[in-house]
């Protein structure tokens, strides 16, 4: 039982570490679109 707690918890850290990764992308993109939009202002 305990060890496939740890096993869920591990797959459940992975996937928030996945989706951390993809939004701090899209985060970057947003600024850097941000920035050009403001050098045309």
């Amino acid at each position: 039982q305990l060890e496939a707690n740890l096993k869920e918890a591990k797959l459940m850290a992975e996937d928030a570490d996945r989706k951390y990764d993809e939004v701090a992308r899209k985060l970057a993109m947003v600024e850097a679109d941000l920035e050009r939009a403001e050098d045309r202002a």
